[in-house]
């Protein structure tokens, strides 16, 4: 995508808008144009906890479902975890600005979702899934 014309990013756009519209729109029927948007922070906010039952950093030092506003040497269990979100991104940025490789992104991805899973407060254990999906596809690449 980096080595791209300006038009296919624009087709891009267009088909994520279009494949975005296309998957809320049949449940979409009797709710106000942003629900969606209501929907997935209102959800996102409702569980206050170090871990949704997640093996997890957050649960290795705050426990299992324990309020997330507790604290670890001063630090709430929610501003820790959020804010070692920005190594971790910055490391997947760094792995993708190293070099292009086919199999780059992917482990990026990878090691996106399951830093994610790792340090972030609120998590339950079905985000694990994706990571795992991804791992297995990466490994696969890596054997061959």
């Amino acid at each position: 995508m980096l080595e791209t014309d300006w038009p296919t990013w624009v087709f891009s756009g267009v088909a994520l808008i279009a494949i975005a519209i296309i998957g809320i729109a049949p449940f979409q029927t009797g709710h106000e144009w942003n629900w969606i948007l209501k929907l997935y922070t209102s959800t996102a906010a409702y569980y206050h906890e170090t871990s949704v039952n997640a093996f997890n950093l957050m649960a290795l030092i705050g426990g299992l479902r324990q309020s997330d506003a507790g604290t670890f040497v001063g630090i709430s269990y929610f501003a820790l975890g959020m804010s070692l979100l920005v190594p971790l991104y910055g490391f997947v940025a760094w792995i993708l600005w190293r070099g292009r490789t086919p199999t780059r992104p992917l482990f990026a991805a990878f090691f996106t979702i399951f830093g994610f899973f790792m340090v972030a407060p609120r998590m339950h254990e079905r985000y694990l899934y994706p990571a795992i999906a991804l791992s297995v596809r990466w490994l696969w690449k890596r054997l061959r």
